[in-house]
């Protein structure tokens, strides 16, 4: 990637954007690549030991999120009280840990129920790690460059993403079942003391929290509540994510109503994760002369109702791919967006707790939409499913125009 025009815009806006944010970039896209990296590996690893078991590869995405949804509120608080550094820190250590003894269960050919159990302590890691990053980056980049900051990091992500799973596959397959878990705790390792670079003064909260830890998790509630524009922007992203929800069970069916394998499915995953990655890029290069960050997010909103809306209109897998990939063109700026408005309209001292609070709604409501699709799938067509994924989000759009862009004006 370094070597292609984004891999040079990346690495010009990580120099732009100055020291602190590099001792932190390096480590970040470690982080996620390791993943796609491990969840390649465990999906493998417990679909070959338990014999193909659909039941035990439904139990690794409800280990992913369960902890997340009821750990949500503590792990916010204790990023607050930390400091989002100092987290990252423990997380990355503690992520290195699993994977290796994840390696000892992968040699050892048994205990499915003991690697399901490990993917859910990694999924606890991976909620620090991740509410800690947001949480991290307006401390150690200036607010004008918050959103550039945002884009690069969300692209490196999307990167990591797509050579993640197949690096990992082919490891699993070339070197041994254990030889991905062992790479993996190796870097990490690595990420973790790399971390250790970032000063302590950043790694500390700026300001005096409450003493006690429950009375800090209430005021975290409050000030989400309390604060109704905040309020309005996680709601875009709660229909957005409605939306994504409803995609992921109904896409499969409308593949198959358009006369083609449910295995084509992944050329849409593919094509999404490329475009999300190119639409990052853009938002990179053209950082300066994008007018703001609320305006980034309509553009992104508009962006995906026009792809969502195609998608429902597809009478060919041709014009499905197309708009797809003008969804994915929609999908990333919309994220940068919002991960930015939500940095600059919290206050520093609890942006772990709203992070972590909003990020659990938005998983909840994914799953709300994939189970509705799913029961509404034995009476509609999936064609009606993806009609209602494309009003879900031109609810978003409808609620930015009419009311969260002169909010976030006056804000």
């Amino acid at each position: 990637m370094n070597g292609s025009p984004g891999g040079l815009r990346l690495l010009t806006a990580a120099r732009e954007l100055g020291g602190k944010f590099r001792l932190f970039w390096g480590p970040y896209g470690v982080l996620s690549l390791s993943d796609g990296f491990r969840r390649i590996a465990v999906l493998l690893w417990v679909y070959e030991v338990s014999d193909r078991s659909g039941w035990a590869v439904a139990a690794i995405m409800l280990a992913e999120v369960i902890p997340r949804l009821v750990a949500a509120p503590f792990v916010g608080v204790f990023v607050d009280r930390a400091g989002p550094g100092r987290a990252i820190r423990l997380a990355a250590f503690a992520l290195a840990g699993v994977s290796l003894t994840q390696a000892g269960v992968a040699l050892a050919r048994q205990g499915v129920a003991v690697m399901i159990a490990l993917v859910a302590l990694a999924a606890l890691a991976e909620l620090v790690s991740a509410t800690a990053s947001e949480s991290l980056l307006p401390r150690i980049v200036v607010q004008e460059k918050l959103q550039t900051a945002n884009a690069v990091l969300m692209s490196t992500y999307q990167a990591a993403l797509i050579i993640g799973p197949p690096l990992g596959a082919f490891m699993y397959e070339r070197l041994g079942r254990s030889s991905v878990f062992l790479a993996d705790a190796a870097i990490l390792f690595a990420a973790a003391l790399l971390l250790l670079r970032l000063p302590s003064r950043f790694a500390a909260a700026e300001s005096e929290e409450p003493p006690h830890f429950w009375s800090q998790m209430v005021e975290g509630f409050r000030y989400l509540i309390g604060h109704p524009v905040l309020l309005l922007l996680a709601s875009t992203s709660f229909l957005v994510a409605f939306s994504a929800g409803i995609n992921s069970t109904a896409m499969v069916f409308f593949i198959e109503s358009l006369g083609r394998k449910a295995a084509d499915v992944a050329w849409l995953g593919s094509a999404n994760g490329l475009f999300q990655l190119l639409a990052g890029g853009f938002v990179v290069a053209f950082a300066r002369r994008i007018p703001s960050s609320s305006w980034l997010l309509g553009a992104g909103l508009a962006v995906l109702t026009l792809g969502a809306a195609a998608q429902a209109a597809a009478t060919g897998f041709l014009w499905l791919i197309v708009a797809v990939l003008v969804g994915s063109a929609g999908n990333n700026p919309f994220n940068i967006a919002y991960s930015t408005l939500l940095q600059t309209l919290t206050k520093t001292s609890h942006l772990g707790r709203v992070k972590a609070l909003t990020g659990a709604l938005v998983s909840v409501t994914f799953l709300l939409g994939a189970g509705v699709a799913g029961a509404l799938l034995a009476v509609y067509p999936a064609r009606a499913l993806l009609a209602l994924s494309a009003t879900a989000i031109a609810t978003a759009l409808a609620l930015y125009l009419l009311v969260l862009r002169r909010r976030l004006g006056d804000a």
